[in-house]
């Protein structure tokens, strides 16, 4: 009883297990959750992200919040009833008061046209705050397409790196006698191997982080974009030294922002105008004399003896001052560092351009290796070709996303990111 007990235990463990695998693996699944259409280009990859994206997905629901804010804004202020009925006797007699006033409130200083303008000016932030949000997500989008193509082939590389590595020390160690020298290379060699499967780890890790990014940004796999990414760029594209202008997302969103507050301004200073309350007004008294009806006006306006909202007005007016101060200093700060990104492209451009292409450095990779296999290059010259072929290849392709990334910087200061696409 025991025995089949326990195996009761094990084999429902195992069906946990295994169907928790299951989940995970349909969690990557086309079409087992929501995600955009498999992609026939790279620049799909980026159109989805523009949309999908969950942060752009938060603005958009931002935006469709915002559209109703004028509605609440324009509506106009309820009417108020009040009354006032009181009894009592008077000289042995009954006597009975009762009033009764409808108030409608009318908002003087121009307080719903502050706010309708404030709820206008809000809605117009929080899209220009998505169009921002989409600027950012194209930039990493761009260079995410671009350094998963290079970390692919970086593994590949690594990869023929090992199996050259694993035959070298197979064959040294088919030796039966080994020199001096041979023993040092062995050992070289085995150094090598080790240090290039931490490389292909780190390599890995960097390619699982990458297609987490586009499997949140866009739900696609590593499978459905790998056969649309970029290529390293053959030819760059030219740009002027041009002053910075004022058309960056991220300017054209702090000048909302002080829209907004510009508007909540006039919303301070309409509170210092009161809301006048007026209507009919009903008054039956019962008495000695007998019963009598009146019929009259009412109203009721608050007056500004203490304050006139001064500190709310001041409030306001600090607050507009400070974003445009920041707009200035935001302004100052771009135009700054678009000029050292344009530094930093053309000198990365034009090293890429005076330097060996990945391709021929293969080719001329290939001779030493055939060189090898003939026995004419020494272990310890192939060693130091291979350790540089791998350095190299990483060091120009870390140069190359520089200049990617240097070039879309640009993009993003001159307002044109979202106009552009990959090269």
């Amino acid at each position: 009883m025991i025995v089949l007990f326990s195996l009761l235990l094990v084999f429902t463990s195992h069906a946990n297990e295994v169907e928790h695998t299951h989940a995970e693996i349909d969690q990557h699944i086309h079409g087992s959750h929501r995600e955009c259409p498999v992609p026939k280009k790279s620049g799909d990859i980026v159109s989805c992200a523009l949309e999908f994206h969950p942060s752009i997905q938060k603005g958009n629901l931002e935006v469709n919040s915002s559209k109703l804010l004028e509605g609440r804004a324009s509506q106009p202020l309820n009417p108020v009833l009040s009354s006032r009925y009181v009894k009592g006797e008077g000289n042995g007699e009954d006597l009975s008061e009762m009033e009764v006033n409808l108030q409608f409130r009318l908002e003087l200083g121009g307080k719903r046209d502050a706010r309708v303008n404030h709820a206008k000016s809000i809605l117009e932030s929080s899209k220009l705050s998505v169009e921002q949000r989409k600027v950012e997500v194209k930039l990493k989008t761009v260079k995410a397409l671009y350094r998963l193509n290079q970390a692919l082939e970086e593994q590949r590389l690594v990869s023929e790196s090992l199996s050259e590595y694993s035959k070298v020390i197979k064959k040294l160690k088919g030796i039966s006698r080994l020199t001096s020298e041979q023993e040092a290379s062995l050992t070289l060699f085995e150094i090598a191997y080790e240090d290039t499967k931490v490389e292909s780890s780190e390599i890995y890790q960097e390619i699982k982080q990458l297609e987490h990014f586009f499997h949140i940004a866009t739900g696609n796999s590593l499978g459905e974009i790998e056969g649309h990414l970029p290529d390293t760029p053959i030819s760059w594209p030219v740009n002027d030294e041009q002053k910075h202008s004022f058309k960056s997302a991220h300017i054209k969103s702090l000048n909302a922002q002080s829209t907004v507050a510009e508007n909540e301004i006039e919303i301070e200073n309409s509170k210092a105008y009161p809301t006048l309350s007026i209507g009919p007004s009903v008054s039956f008294e019962n008495g000695e004399d007998g019963s009598s009806e009146m019929l009259g006006v009412s109203f009721s306006l608050p007056l500004p003896l203490f304050q006139a909202n001064g500190a709310g007005k001041a409030w306001a007016r600090s607050k507009h001052q400070k974003l445009k101060k920041v707009v200035e200093l935001t302004h100052a700060f771009e135009s700054h560092e678009r000029f050292e990104q344009l530094q930093i492209y053309s000198n990365t451009v034009q090293t890429l351009k005076r330097s060996l292409s990945i391709s021929k450095l293969v080719k001329k990779h290939k001779r030493i290796e055939k060189l090898f296999s003939r026995g004419v290059v020494s272990n310890q010259v192939y060693l130091d070709s291979m350790k540089q072929k791998i350095n190299y290849i990483k060091r120009r392709n870390q140069l190359t996303m520089t200049a990617i990334s240097s070039l879309w910087n640009i993009y993003k200061f001159d307002g044109k990111a979202l106009d552009k696409e990959i090269l």
